[in-house]
Formats: C-alpha cells, sequence, structure tokens
C-alpha cells in the first residue's frame, strides 16, 4: 500500500538498502546507518 511503501522509505538506509539499526542523522536531515 501506498502508506507501508513510505514507511519503509523512512527506515531504509540509503546506502545499504537495509533497515536501520543504529540511525544516525545529518544536520541537513538526511538518515545513515551508523
Amino acid at each position: 500500500s501506498p502508506i507501508s511503501q513510505k514507511l519503509e522509505e523512512k527506515l531504509v538506509c540509503s546506502i545499504c538498502l537495509e533497515l536501520f539499526r543504529v540511525p544516525v542523522t545529518l544536520p541537513c536531515g538526511h538518515n545513515f546507518c551508523k
């Protein structure tokens, strides 16, 4: 569903494409795994 797709986009690291375990948020608002 569109809602679950949006949620998954927020919970997946754009670098490794896995779910966040230890997310780090940069000052610009981007999130990555630690």
